[in-house]
């Protein structure tokens, strides 16, 4: 009888340490698939809500003046009103291909804003692009012209646009 004991305790032993073999394991694989687990994604910030008026060609941004020095005839690209977060942000926008150069339009805008009483505050021309910030008293927002020459096609687009906050 004695012999059906120790058979009995040495079962029992190999069937605990087995359970012990098995459980480390278990925990060894779990801690080694979280290591290599990837880092949680966090979220993108929250994206502004976008509203865009698409404007017929005939029609002017209401923000933009009236006797901008576009050129005639030039194809229009862009022409609408971008209200950024429910009106936070209203860029008015009309953009166009010129036939001028890229140093041509920067010149005939700067001297449209400086003869119209806008104060330039940030000037930068290079070959292939351009770009006029200006501010004027009493106007309701900041008055931008980029023009630029795509690389690849060697179109320049003019772009002016009013942007109110």
């Amino acid at each position: 009888m004695e012999s059906q004991t120790n058979i009995f305790n040495k079962k029992f032993i190999i069937i605990v340490i087995l359970f012990i073999i098995g459980a480390t394991a278990l925990l060894l694989i779990y801690n080694y698939s979280n290591q290599n687990a990837p880092l949680a994604t966090p979220l993108p910030p929250e994206q502004p809500k976008v509203e865009r008026e698409y404007l017929p060609a005939t029609t002017l941004p209401s923000e933009l003046p009236t006797n901008l020095p576009f050129e005639e005839g030039a194809p229009l690209a862009r022409n609408e009103i971008v209200k950024v977060d429910g009106g936070v942000e209203t860029q008015y926008v009309r953009t166009y291909y010129s036939k001028k150069s890229v140093k041509q339009n920067f010149d005939i805008y700067k001297k449209y804003l400086t003869d119209n009483g806008w104060t330039i505050i940030l000037e930068q021309s290079d070959k292939n692009y351009a770009t006029l910030l200006a501010q004027k008293d009493g106007s309701k927002g900041v008055f931008n012209v980029g023009i630029s020459q795509n690389s690849l096609t060697n179109d320049i687009t003019v772009e002016v646009n009013v942007i109110v906050r």
